[in-house]
C-alpha cells in the first residue's frame, strides 16, 4: 500500500511538470495575441462604447446582474459574469493599451481551460503524459484562436472555465461521494450559466459520462435533477431575453425540413474544421439554397450516414466512440443553427468547449494503445509512440494556428484576409463597410454594402448600415431617406432609430412636418426614448410650437438628467427664445449651473448658456464675466465661427441687452 501510495505522488508529480511545460507552451505560442488591435462585429458594443464597461462601479456591476429578462447594455441573452470580467478589466488597464488588458485575460482563461481539460482527462483516465499531450492539441489548435483574439468572445473561454471546473468536481463526486464536491458542480455550472447559456447541456454530458468511461449503475438521474432545473430556468431566461432585445428564429419560422440538413451539414463542417483547420474565419455563410442540390448539404447528408453507421458497427465492441460524439453533439446543440440567434449557422467558436468529447475520445484511444502486455512486463514503446505522435500533431497545428492568429493584427486587415476567402459574403462585406464607415471611409464603404445588400436584399441589418452611411455623405440624402423607407417596410430592430433618423434627415431639407411626423412614430415604439424627447421637442419648437417642444425638452431631461445635449437645449431655448412667455431665466440658469458641476466648466456652449440666462435675467455683469470665459476658451480652440458669436452676444452684455434669437428660432 506504501508503494502504491508512493507510485500515486509521483505520478501526481509528474503531471503538475506536465502542466507546467504545456501551459508554457501554449502561452508562448498565443502570446502574439496580446498585440491584436482587430475589433470584429460586436466588440464595440461588448466593451469600447459599453457605458457599464467603459465606467467600472458597483452600479454597473449591479445592472449587469438585475437586468435578467432586457439587458440593456448588449441586446441578447444574459451573461452578467461575462460583462463584470470586461469592466474589471478596464478598471485595472485604464485606458492605457485598451486591446491589451482584454487579450490578457483572455489569454490567461485559455490557459487556464488548457490545463482544466488536462486534469480532467487525467482524473478519468489516469494518463499524465496523454492526458497532458491531448490537451495540449487543444490548446494549440487553429480553431481556438478567434476564442482568445476576439475581445467579445470573452464568454465563451469564461464559461468553459467554469463548465470544466464542474465537470473535473463531478468526476470526484462519482468517486468519493463527497457532498463538498457535488456542491461546487452545482455553483461551477451556475458560474458558467452566468457567462454564456451555451453551458446548458452540461448535464446531459454528465448522463453520458455515467454510460463512459465512468460506467455508473446508481443514482444516475436523480443527482440530475438540480442540475436540469437550473439548466431549464436559464433556458427560459435566454429565449426570454434573446427575444425581447434581439432575434431569435425557431424552426417554424423557416421550412422545418431544412433542420436535419443544417444538423448533418454542421457535423461533417465541424469535423472538416477540427480535422484540417485551414481558411478559417470568424463569419461562415450558411449554405444556399438549403437542399440537396446544394454540393456541402450533399456532401454533409453522406457524410453524417457513414458516420452514424461506423458509430453504430464499433458499437458492438464499445461504447466509446458512440458516446465521445454524442456528447461533442449535445454541447454544441444549441448553437447547431436550429434555434438561431444569430444569422450564421456555425462557427469556429461554438467548437470549443463541445471538442472536449472528441478529445475524451482521442485519449481512450491513446490510452489503448498504450496497453501492451508483454511477459516481461508493461511495454511501453507502443505509449511513448503515442506521446511522439501526439507532440507531432501539436507542433504541425502551431503552424496553421500562428498564420490565424497574424490575421488579427487589425481590423482592416483581418476583413481583408476574410473576403479573400469568401469574397461574395453577405455578411463579412457588411462588416467590411461598417469598419470602413467608423473610419470615415463612407465612400468606400458603400460599395461593400452594396455588395450585401445584392446577396441578400432582404436583410434589414444591412440595409439600415448603408442608410446611415449614406446619411453620412452631402449630397446622397435622398437616397438615404429611400433606404431607410425600404427599412421600414419590415418590423425590425431598427425601426425606432430608422424613423429618428428619418426625421433629422427630413429637418435637414427643411421638411419639418415630415419630420415631427417620423419622431412621433418614433414614440409608439419606445415611449421614453431620451433622443426622440429631444429631436421632436427642439423640431417643435422650430415648427413654432414652443410650448408642446419645451414638454418633450423637459421629459428628455426627467428621464435622463445628466443628459447634457437635453439640459443644454431647454437651457437655451428657456434663455433666449423671442417669446417672453417661453422664457424662463430662473429656470435656465439652474440648468445652466447644473450642466457647469457637470462639465466641471470647461464646456464653451454650457458657458454661453449660462451667460445667455444671467442677460435674460437682467444679471449683466454675471452675463459678461461667464461671456468672457467662453470667449477665451473658444479662442484657445480655434473655432472662429463660434468665436464670433460669442463677441456678437458679449457686446450686447456690455450693452444691457439680452440676448434673443430671430422670429425663426434655431438651436446650435
Amino acid at each position: 500500500m506504501i508503494a502504491s501510495n508512493d507510485e500515486t505522488i509521483e505520478k501526481r508529480q509528474l503531471f503538475v511538470y506536465l502542466l507546467l511545460f504545456i501551459c508554457t507552451l501554449v502561452f508562448l505560442a498565443h502570446l502574439p495575441a496580446l498585440s491584436a488591435r482587430a475589433t470584429y462585429l460586436d466588440d464595440h458594443e461588448y466593451v469600447f462604447q459599453n457605458s457599464l464597461v467603459q465606467n467600472p462601479s458597483w452600479a454597473s456591476v449591479r445592472r449587469f446582474f438585475v437586468e435578467v429578462w432586457r439587458p440593456s447594455t448588449v441586446p441578447g441573452y444574459y451573461q452578467p459574469l461575462t460583462m463584470t470580467s470586461l469592466m474589471l478589466d478596464r478598471a485595472v488597464g485604464g485606458r492605457k493599451n485598451p486591446m491589451r488588458v482584454y487579450h490578457r485575460t483572455s489569454l490567461v482563461l485559455h490557459v487556464t481551460n488548457t490545463a482544466l481539460v488536462a486534469v480532467f482527462l487525467y482524473v478519468l483516465f489516469g494518463q499524465p503524459f496523454i492526458a497532458a499531450g491531448v490537451s495540449l492539441l487543444f490548446g494549440l489548435h487553429p480553431i481556438t484562436v478567434e476564442s482568445v483574439c476576439w475581445i467579445s468572445e470573452r464568454k465563451t473561454v469564461l464559461a468553459s472555465l467554469f463548465a470544466l471546473w464542474s465537470l473535473i468536481s463531478y468526476v470526484q463526486y462519482t468517486r468519493d461521494s463527497k457532498r463538498r464536491h457535488y456542491m461546487i458542480c452545482v455553483l461551477a455550472y451556475v458560474l458558467a450559466l452566468l457567462s454564456k447559456p451555451i453551458t446548458v447541456p452540461l448535464p446531459v454530458m454528465m448522463l453520458l459520462m455515467d454510460c463512459w468511461p465512468l460506467n455508473r449503475q446508481s443514482r444516475i438521474v436523480k443527482e440530475k435533477i438540480p442540475f436540469f432545473v437550473i439548466g431549464g430556468v436559464f433556458s427560459l431566461i435566454t429565449c426570454i431575453s434573446q427575444s425581447l432585445t434581439a432575434h431569435v428564429r425557431l424552426p417554424g419560422h423557416y421550412n422545418p425540413l431544412h433542420a436535419p440538413l443544417i444538423l448533418c451539414h454542421n457535423i461533417v463542417f465541424y469535423l472538416y474544421k477540427i480535422i484540417w483547420p485551414a481558411n478559417l474565419i470568424a463569419y461562415y455563410d450558411s449554405p444556399l439554397p438549403m437542399s440537396l442540390s446544394h454540393p456541402l448539404v450533399l456532401i454533409g447528408i453522406l457524410g453524417t450516414s457513414v458516420l452514424v453507421s461506423v458509430l453504430l458497427i464499433v458499437r458492438r465492441w464499445t461504447w466509446a466512440p458512440l458516446v465521445g460524439w454524442t456528447i461533442f453533439f449535445a454541447m454544441i446543440f444549441p448553437a447547431m443553427g436550429i434555434l438561431r440567434v444569430t444569422t450564421t449557422i456555425v462557427a469556429n467558436r461554438y467548437v470549443y468547449l463541445p471538442s472536449i468529447g472528441l478529445l475524451m475520445l482521442l485519449t481512450a484511444l491513446l490510452v489503448r494503445l498504450g496497453r501492451t502486455k508483454t511477459e516481461a512486463g508493461s511495454d511501453r514503446g507502443r505509449h511513448v509512440m503515442a506521446v511522439m505522435f501526439v507532440l507531432i500533431l501539436a507542433g504541425i497545428e502551431t503552424i496553421p494556428m500562428r498564420r490565424y492568429q497574424s490575421q488579427w493584427a487589425e481590423t482592416r486587415g483581418l476583413h481583408q484576409y476574410m473576403l479573400a476567402i469568401s469574397p461574395q459574403s453577405p455578411g463579412i462585406n457588411n462588416s467590411m463597410g461598417a469598419v470602413l464607415t467608423r473610419m470615415g471611409h463612407l465612400e468606400d464603404a458603400l460599395q461593400y454594402y452594396r455588395v450585401a445588400l445584392d446577396k441578400s436584399p432582404d436583410n434589414a441589418s444591412m440595409r439600415y448600415n448603408l442608410a446611415v452611411t449614406l446619411q453620412g455623405i452631402s449630397g446622397k440624402t435622398d437616397e438615404a431617406i429611400t433606404q431607410y423607407k425600404r427599412v421600414l417596410e419590415g418590423k425590425t430592430k431598427f425601426t425606432l432609430q430608422t424613423n429618428l433618423n428619418l426625421g433629422n434627415l427630413y429637418l435637414r431639407k427643411g421638411q419639418v412636418e415630415e419630420s415631427i411626423s417620423c419622431y412621433r412614430e418614433a414614440f409608439k415604439i419606445k415611449n421614453d426614448s431620451v433622443i426622440g424627447h429631444l429631436n421632436l421637442g427642439k423640431t417643435l419648437i422650430l415648427a413654432g410650437q414652443p410650448e408642446e417642444g419645451l414638454k418633450h425638452l423637459r421629459k428628455a431631461v426627467q428621464i435622463s438628467p445628466e443628459f447634457l445635449p437635453a439640459l443644454k437645449s431647454l437651457s437655451w431655448a428657456l434663455a433666449t427664445h423671442p417669446d417672453e412667455r417661453i422664457r424662463d431665466p430662473n429656470e435656465a440658469i439652474s440648468l445652466a449651473n447644473q450642466m457647469q458641476m457637470l462639465t466641471r466648466g470647461r464646456d464653451v456652449i454650457v458657458l454661453d448658456s449660462l451667460a445667455a440666462a444671467y442677460a435674460c435675467d437682467g444679471q449683466f455683469i454675471k452675463a459678461v464675466d461667464v461671456a468672457q470665459k467662453a470667449r477665451q476658451m473658444i479662442v484657445c480652440l480655434r473655432n472662429h465661427e463660434m468665436a464670433g458669436d460669442i463677441e456678437e452676444r458679449l457686446r450686447l452684455y456690455g450693452m444691457n441687452q439680452a440676448y434673443l434669437t430671430s422670429v425663426n428660432y434655431s438651436f446650435r
